[in-house]
């Protein structure tokens, strides 16, 4: 009998030195009705209502209940993560709708998407060390009214329950993911970009406290991050960046996101083009010109969070979707809008046409080239004649009829 009991002590402690239960107690482990592994050097330990994840590294991700302790969600009330787990993964707690307790350490510093997705229960969570929370993380936590996270943390859309939680403003600058979380990156004419882990793209000057232009592109696909862009859902545009090119984000299937820095005063053509995600746009006061098609064919975008006015913004045509998650219209050549402004080019041609403060400039990027000729009230910058009170050319050789 003495010698079993050695025996017994001897495994337990053993086990116990070498990290398997992390500090759980022997009650515990008998007492376990489901084990395994939720990552390469991660597992999970679950009873009687306590789930225990240990071990070090990654956690893996999951579909939605697709976790190895999904057919316990109703049941779990706690979680524990030990020390040296280092992150908590895509979908991996969620539906607990009766946990009230998570215990998370400074070591986890990224949370996946839908990780605690209808936890209907929780009420507060801390994350000491989390730098990053995936899109959709949180939804489903309306009982949630006390959250804490570093204000550093960069936090996707869809966790509008946590940052109220948290006491924080939705529409508050986000932060610049750490660069230990660096995927990629380089330089193009004046600007510095970098791709980050969780799919965040940043856009800043090459040289600190410069001003610098985001390029024109003449398709999306000669842009430099343009082999990553299904990679990417969250678009950071720093301060100094004044304006953002033609093209520069186009087609970018997984964009969902866009935040603009106080800088930027001018959003230039197809810029955004069928980036077919797109949820949520914010920018400054300082916005002044979005120009046609800038926003043409985003079909999700349903949030634009500015203090701009109607009257303090000038928008082109082909930008509905904009116009219509903003809650306003357009009113082409209307008399109440003098000083609208749009802009676009001249198909078929390289002429490239704007209206502000009433002067319609048409101009030919080749340098020399006619405007062509048009049926009756059938040019471009037709719509929004009424404002127009001059005109000037450049590069123009001949004007055509109706022009």
């Amino acid at each position: 009998m003495k010698k079993t009991q050695r025996v017994l002590s001897f495994l337990l402690t053993a086990a116990m030195l070498l990290g398997l239960l992390s500090g759980l107690s022997v009650a515990f482990a008998a007492a376990a009705t489901s084990t395994g592994s939720c990552g390469t050097s991660v597992n999970y330990l679950y009873s009687q209502g306590k789930l225990f994840i240990y071990g070090s590294g990654r956690m893996a991700d999951y579909n939605l209940g697709g976790a190895p302790w999904s057919s316990y969600a109703t049941q779990i009330k706690q979680v524990e993560i030990s020390s040296n787990v280092q992150n908590i993964g895509a979908a991996a707690f969620a539906n607990l709708t009766e946990c009230t307790s998570y215990s998370i350490p400074q070591s986890v510093t990224e949370i996946g998407q839908y990780a605690f997705v209808f936890n209907t229960s929780l009420t507060t969570i801390s994350l000491p060390g989390v730098l990053a929370v995936g899109s959709n993380a949180f939804v489903g936590c309306e009982k949630l009214s006390d959250a804490s996270y570093p204000a550093k943390a960069t936090i996707a859309q869809g966790n509008e329950d946590l940052i109220r939680a948290a006491g924080a403003s939705a529409s508050s600058s986000p932060s610049i993911p750490p660069e230990s979380m660096l995927l990629t990156g380089g330089t193009d004419r004046g600007i510095q970009w970098k791709i980050y882990a969780q799919g965040t793209l940043v856009i800043s000057p090459e040289q600190s406290g410069q001003s610098v232009y985001i390029p024109d592109y003449t398709t999306s696909g000669r842009r430099p991050w343009e082999a990553y862009k299904a990679h990417i859902e969250a678009l950071i545009i720093t301060d100094n960046i004044l304006s953002i090119g033609d093209f520069a984000f186009a087609d970018m299937p997984a964009l969902s996101s866009v935040y603009i820095g106080s800088s930027t005063t001018m959003i230039n053509m197809y810029a955004f083009k069928d980036c077919l995600a797109l949820q949520t746009i914010e920018f400054s006061d300082k916005m002044k010109t979005i120009s046609g098609y800038a926003f043409y064919g985003c079909y999700s975008l349903s949030e634009v969070i500015t203090p701009l006015t109607v009257d303090r913004l000038h928008i082109g045509i082909g930008n509905e979707q904009l116009t219509n998650a903003m809650q306003i219209g357009i009113t082409p050549g209307g008399a109440e809008t003098p000083g609208a402004q749009a802009s676009g080019y001249v198909p078929g041609t390289s002429l490239r046409w704007s209206i502000a403060s009433g002067v319609l400039t048409v101009t030919s990027m080749s340098g020399s080239e006619a405007i062509p000729n048009y049926a009756s009230a059938a040019a471009p910058w037709a719509p929004y004649a009424r404002p127009i009170v001059s005109i000037q050319l450049n590069g123009i050789t001949q004007i055509g009829s109706y022009a």
